[in-house]
């Protein structure tokens, strides 16, 4: 385990209710940690590409939740997001990791929308993220699983070009609540469900 994470991350992490998840998808995400460490052991550094069709919710909130991850089980695995189409990183998505024990930044602007440092730790880099196309230039290339969160974007992008292997993790849009009183509870959900996932994914490499 990393020391470096800020604690209340930390404590967030360990009581992930990862006795929810049912059987058949707990062997499809061990079995993602079996690939991982495979990859690994040859490349010694991997990437991790979230998709989703807005890159502005669910991509968002995986790739800061899975770099977490990789920081936590100290892994040399780093995450990245994109979409098939260009919105924003949304309000909500980045209150939901604030509230879990994320620190974030606004910074420059790229385009018409705004970037944000997201932090885990006071002594790694964090990642600065927005919304962008998955063929972004400051995306992976080439040696990465690239990770679908939602169907659309699947459909929208079958072949994603350097990708070793396509997943499907879907994941319920909180985008349906923004205009309800439980819009947070929902999101804050939503990632409670990808991190207790991928604090599987990750752990299996380990195993």
């Amino acid at each position: 385990m990393n020391d470096a994470i800020y604690d209340k991350l930390t404590s967030w992490i360990a009581n992930l209710p990862i006795e929810n998840i049912d059987v058949n998808r707990m062997n499809m995400l061990t079995e993602i940690g079996k690939n991982l460490r495979e990859h690994l052991a040859v490349k010694k550094q991997f990437n991790l590409h979230f998709l989703c069709t807005h890159n502005s919710r669910r991509s968002q909130m995986a790739q800061a939740l899975g770099q977490l991850m990789a920081s936590f089980f100290d892994l040399p695995i780093s995450c990245f997001s994109g979409g098939t189409e260009v919105t924003a990183f949304h309000p909500n998505a980045i209150q939901c990791l604030r509230a879990i024990g994320f620190q974030i930044y606004e910074k420059e602007n790229i385009g018409n929308q705004s970037t944000f440092q997201v932090n885990f730790s006071d002594q790694e880099n964090g990642a600065i993220m927005w919304s962008k196309l998955i063929d972004d230039p400051r995306n992976p290339k080439e040696d990465f699983i690239a990770m679908f969160t939602c169907d659309q974007a699947a459909e929208a992008c079958p072949i994603v070009f350097g990708s070793l292997q396509n997943i499907k993790l879907n994941y319920q849009d909180p985008k349906i609540y923004d205009s309800l009183k439980n819009a947070h509870k929902a999101y804050v959900k939503c990632a409670i469900k990808i991190a207790s996932e991928l604090k599987i994914v990750f752990a299996s490499v380990l195993n």
